[in-house]
């Protein structure tokens, strides 16, 4: 009885010896595994693979063996991304019932690098089953080319003063930041500034703008960060466009309000006529002002209309021939760029004409009489002495400049 028992045993023991080699040889089905570059990732750091892998559970099997499974992931050389499945069914008679799994990744690789599946069945580390490798491509050596930078670009503060106009106030912080990773060799941003609206002066030429320092700077590659740079306003007001380009290609802008603020517009009173205006400063850009001195003009021309009857005369005006341009800065009267015209920046400048206008803005000849109906004078020209007066009373205290210029110049302190 012993020795048919150990016989018995030496042949399970045989038996079981030849099942493992079986075993391990055992290989799942597979019915396909591909892998197929489709471009690469913004960042130009990564190829981008699609892998399809579809595998079924084709093995030997028993109901020993429940719990095989197969494993299909991406390797380079780390796990990305894998499936696992499991038979859902008992044996029966030794076989298991078909299963099969189809998985599309995607999956970034590095460029050199190879991209690999693993397909495992069974049980390997428990000493059985079996592990199969899929070489599907080797990623090219040099990284991805043509990788676009995507930048956004915002200044602040988008209001700042022209140059010359007493405010500090002259320069704007830029940054730019890209709104994805920077591909490998970085992204090299060149500025570069363009006037959208040089309000009051319609004429062109060459036009004094805005300075970006420094001109050009590099996000480092792979960067997610920001790089700043600063604008500096010209002595000229207006809208002007920061651009940022790469490669002479426009990524991004943003636009800047060079201005002095707070500036009306000189508006019609009895006696008061807006005037002047040229090609270059068009009639109603030409006479903008802080509101003390609109309010400083309107009290000494009201004052010496009242003084001279000029408020029953008909048809009889003061003419404020240039103030400043609505957003203030360099008026140019000559429509050169240059400084003739050096005061008019901040809006506390006014040029009155020496003659009495009519509505048309002509000069014309104006009779005085006395209070008994006599002729005192006849005169085309502004008592500019009395405007004087009106002008330095203590409630505004504007002083007259340039006398000699052809015009009555006045400099208000607000």
């Amino acid at each position: 009885m012993v020795r048919h028992l150990k016989r018995l045993i030496l042949f399970l023991i045989l038996m079981f010896s030849l099942l493992l080699p079986y075993r391990a040889l055992a290989s799942p089905h597979i019915d396909s595994v591909t892998a197929t570059m489709i471009g690469s990732d913004p960042s130009c750091r990564y190829y981008i693979y699609e892998v399809r892998a579809k595998v079924n559970n084709a093995i030997w099997c028993d109901c020993f063996t429940l719990n095989d499974y197969f494993m299909v992931y991406v390797e380079y050389p780390a796990i990305l991304r894998g499936t696992w499945w499991t038979p859902k069914y008992p044996c029966i008679n030794h076989s298991c019932p078909p299963q099969s799994v189809e998985e599309i990744i995607l999956v970034g690789v590095p460029p050199g690098a190879t991209l690999a599946i693993k397909v495992v069945a069974g049980r390997p580390l428990a000493g059985y089953g079996g592990l199969w490798v899929y070489t599907l491509a080797q990623a090219p050596s040099e990284p991805p080319q043509n990788c676009e930078c995507e930048l956004s670009i915002n200044v602040s503060p988008s209001d700042i003063s022209p140059q010359k106009a007493g405010s500090a106030n002259t320069t704007s912080t830029i940054m730019v930041s890209t709104t994805k990773p920077a591909p490998p060799e970085g992204c090299t941003v060149n500025f570069k500034v363009e006037p959208i609206n040089t309000i009051g002066h319609n004429h062109d030429g060459n036009r004094p703008k805005g300075t970006v320092t420094p001109a050009t700077l590099t996000i480092p590659g792979g960067s997610p960060g920001a790089v700043s740079a600063e604008y500096k306003s010209s002595e000229v007001s207006g809208e002007e466009k920061i651009i940022a380009e790469i490669k002479g290609e426009k990524k991004g802008e943003a636009t800047v309000n060079v201005k002095v603020p707070g500036l009306s517009p000189l508006v019609s009173k009895p006696s008061l006529l807006p005037w002047g205006g040229t090609a270059e400063h068009k009639l109603g850009d030409n006479n903008y002002g802080t509101g003390y001195t609109l309010s400083a003009v309107y009290y000494a021309v009201g004052k010496y209309a009242k003084d001279h009857a000029l408020n029953t005369a008909p048809d009889v005006y003061l003419a404020v021939i240039d103030m400043s341009l609505p957003y203030g800065g360099l008026f140019d009267i000559n429509g050169d760029w240059d400084t003739p015209h050096d005061w008019h920046r901040v809006g506390r400048s006014v040029d009155f004409s020496k003659y009495y206008k009519d509505s048309g803005g002509n000069n014309i000849q104006v009779v005085f009489y006395d209070e008994d109906g006599n002729v005192i004078k006849t005169t085309d020209l502004i008592t500019d002495d009395d405007l004087d007066k009106y002008f330095a009373e203590k409630k505004y205290k504007c002083t007259r400049k340039e006398k000699s210029i052809g015009k009555i110049h006045y400099e208000c302190p607000k």
